[in-house]
């Protein structure tokens, strides 16, 4: 990969500007509009559909509204994003499937309130060889008789990164022997969570008599299986085990342990964490003389291990979409007196770790980088400019970012989490 340096700027608003418009960005051959709404504007009232006429490089816009279905993306590589300020609910979750190394793709702004029984994850991510990232979404697991459903599991994928998303595994159902809690965050290869909120499912609350007199943990945060953490910034939390109660037949059954923070088992299971501190689930509430649960471990991990990376967690942070002509408003943040950068580059990147940066590359090439001056007392960089016009008939692009910062006292530097930008044609 290539990179070019520019000098610090002292108009930061001017230098972006020329970035973005000359950078050569992901170019995207079409915008598809979605509405659970038919009128004016609007392609589908369906995001599957969207997706389903979508070819690689588009981007599907989403409209404010509630979808009863659930969206699978296979053979593809793509931007679905909800317009600004828009609520969009996907109740059946988001599964992608099969995707090759010049397929990213990204997921920005969805919400999945885990409320469908028949399908009960979040998400799912499977043989994806290509980027995924997942910015600013809501991705819950639900109840299902089969078990608890997960806020998102991946598997045998390339790297999947979650940035300021919120994660939260199911529960079973409630009835005869309690089911454990579903994880926040399942995976047996690499992930990459940054400035996110991840938490294992409670066990649900007591509605009948148990068959046998068992008790059940809450689910881990993150659940690794042979797989790879890096998470910075991030709150990881197990959840709450079974309560206590009286069997008719056993006695007193004390509440079940809580969930781990991170649990893992395997060869290779390892877990990076920089401004990142787990907490084990809580254990099950006492029931009169029945005691309460035991809490879980912070980090459990058979086959691997944890390492704390010293220093703070950093990030970049950009409003989309933006239309051309729209101002560009970003913010980087970092401590006081560090010197930033930002990277840009039209591609995604499934991300390699890289422990003397305290964090994991993230952008696919070539890269520009420029010099964003010192971090002031606030700690906040402010990023400003305006979207340049789309050339070449495209009507949206997406470009991805990721700063990185340097302590002049420690010489050191660390890179930050990424963030994306999509830009789309006015009128969309």
């Amino acid at each position: 990969m290539s990179a070019r340096i520019a000098p610090s700027p002292s108009a930061r608003s001017l230098l972006l500007w020329l970035a973005l418009h000359a950078a050569p960005v992901l170019a995207q051959n079409q915008v598809w509009v979605v509405d659970d709404q038919a009128g004016p504007g609007v392609d589908f009232t369906s995001i599957q559909a969207a997706v389903d006429a979508s070819a690689d490089r588009d981007t599907v816009l989403v409209k404010d509204g509630s979808f009863a279905e659930t969206v699978f993306i296979t053979n593809r590589g793509l931007t679905l994003i909800a317009d600004l300020g828009a609520n969009v609910v996907i109740q059946g979750g988001l599964r992608i499937y099969g995707t090759q190394a010049s397929q990213p793709i990204l997921l920005r702004g969805l919400r999945v309130p885990g409320t469908s029984i028949a399908n009960p994850y979040g998400l799912v991510v499977h043989l994806a060889a290509g980027a995924v990232w997942v910015e600013d979404c809501v991705l819950h697991g639900s109840a299902s008789l089969g078990g608890p459903g997960l806020g998102a599991a991946v598997s045998d994928s390339a790297g999947v990164t979650f940035v300021r998303c919120e994660l939260r595994g199911g529960s079973g159902l409630g009835k005869g022997n309690p089911p454990p809690g579903g994880s926040g965050l399942s995976s047996n290869g690499p992930v990459h969570v940054f400035d996110s909120d991840v938490r294992g499912g409670d066990v649900p609350a007591f509605t009948g008599v148990f068959f046998f007199g068992t008790t059940s943990s809450g689910g881990a945060g993150v659940q690794l299986n042979g797989g790879a953490l890096f998470a910075s910034g991030t709150v990881i939390v197990g959840g709450t085990g079974s309560s206590g109660y009286a069997h008719p037949l056993f006695g007193c059954i004390g509440g079940g342990p809580g969930g781990a923070g991170i649990a893992g088992v395997g060869p290779g299971t390892s877990a990076v964490l920089v401004g990142t501190a787990p907490q084990g689930g809580s254990g099950g509430p006492a029931f009169g003389a029945c005691a309460q649960g035991l809490a879980g471990a912070p980090t459990w991990l058979v086959g691997g291990g944890v390492t704390a990376l010293f220093g703070s967690a950093h990030s970049a942070q950009f409003t989309a979409p933006i239309r051309e002509g729209q101002a560009i408003a970003g913010t980087l943040h970092g401590a006081p007196g560090e010197f930033a950068v930002l990277a840009i580059a039209p591609t995604l990147h499934s991300g390699t770790l890289l422990l003397q940066l305290s964090g994991v590359a993230l952008l696919g090439g070539p890269i520009s980088v420029l010099g964003m001056g010192q971090v002031p007392a606030s700690g906040v960089i402010a990023v400003t400019g305006t979207a340049a016009p789309l050339t070449g008939g495209n009507e949206g692009a997406t470009i991805a970012t990721q700063p990185a910062f340097i302590d002049p006292l420690a010489l050191t530097a660390a890179l930050g989490a990424p963030a994306s930008l999509t830009l789309l044609k006015a009128g969309l």
